[in-house]
């Protein structure tokens, strides 16, 4: 069985898995590079919106990576009234109509995108290449870190919130250049090792999004031993925080306020994931549901 994994381009999140598959010795086609692959596999498997995809022929999977189309009212069950939003809503689900499975990061995302999109399908968390180590730590210190990118769904609004009403903490933002209260130092985009350096100095990290469908940062977080704060609105991050441990999930803005307020040094306990995360259980258990598509041997 050969499997094609197709992209618009790699980057961000996507481009991180697509790197880890590449370096297991699977194929990837950057259709904005290569343009529309060839016939020549029995299954695609979709990463993104790549509208060429939908009409190739074979057997094609849709790997949902995050909520796509959706404007904020959307996302908390409003009823959405601009018809250029409905129209990008309306695009997506018939893409999404058109593939014969989809595959979804998190239980978190397999539920929102079942709620909003009318679809369903099988959980298979990414991968995660780093040992998240079985550890005990009590914070300590004042500084919490936020990474993100220009995108309403991350909840900047919602950590410019927080930076005001916590004058007594540090907040280290990278990812964006923006100016803002004197306890906030953004820092742009950063190197790999300046931001794991980042995540060991911190007490920790925030994730204030207003949905994830994963979280590379929660993962990348808890593997350096600094523990997640995360709003459960955060969905997959809040998932994958629950299942390791080393963090904690909070119902809304303010108890996430009133924990700081008060914080003077908590115990957190990261528990044996097991093969959750790895790479190659992820690629195996791939391949399995990929042969159990009708057609496929």
């Amino acid at each position: 069985m050969r499997v094609l994994h197709v992209v618009n381009r790699k980057g961000g999140g996507i481009g991180r898995y697509l790197s880890i598959l590449e370096g297991m010795g699977e194929e990837v086609w950057e259709v904005g590079t290569l343009g529309v692959p060839a016939g020549d596999y029995d299954t695609l498997v979709v990463h993104g919106v790549v509208p060429e995809a939908a009409d190739l022929p074979g057997k094609k999977v849709y790997y949902f990576h995050g909520l796509r189309a959706v404007s904020p009212k959307i996302l908390r069950g409003r009823r959405e009234f601009n018809p250029m939003n409905l129209i990008k809503f309306h695009r997506f689900k018939r893409f999404l109509s058109r593939f014969d499975l989809v595959l979804f990061p998190t239980e978190a995302i397999r539920g929102k995108a079942r709620e909003i999109y009318g679809v369903d399908g099988e959980v298979l968390y990414l991968p995660f290449p780093d040992r998240i180590p079985e550890i005990t730590v009590i914070p300590e210190g004042k500084t919490l870190l936020w990474v993100g990118r220009e995108a309403w769904i991350k909840g900047y609004d919602t950590l410019l919130t927080l930076v005001r009403s916590l004058p007594g903490w540090e907040f280290v933002v990278v990812g964006m250049h923006r100016e803002g209260p004197s306890n906030l130092k953004a820092l742009g985009r950063v190197g790999r090792e300046r931001l794991n350096a980042l995540y060991r100095e911190a007490t920790f990290t925030l994730i204030t999004s207003y949905y994830e469908s994963f979280s590379y940062v929660a993962l990348e977080s808890m593997a350096a031993g600094t523990p997640v704060l995360v709003l459960e609105r955060a969905g997959g991050a809040a998932e994958i925080v629950k299942k390791v441990g080393l963090g904690r999930v909070f119902k809304d803005t303010e108890a996430l306020a009133s924990y700081l307020r008060s914080y003077r040094g908590e115990r957190f306990t990261a528990g044996d994931v097991g093969d959750t995360f790895s790479p190659h259980a992820h690629l195996k258990r791939l391949k399995g549901i990929l042969r159990k598509l009708p057609g496929e041997t």
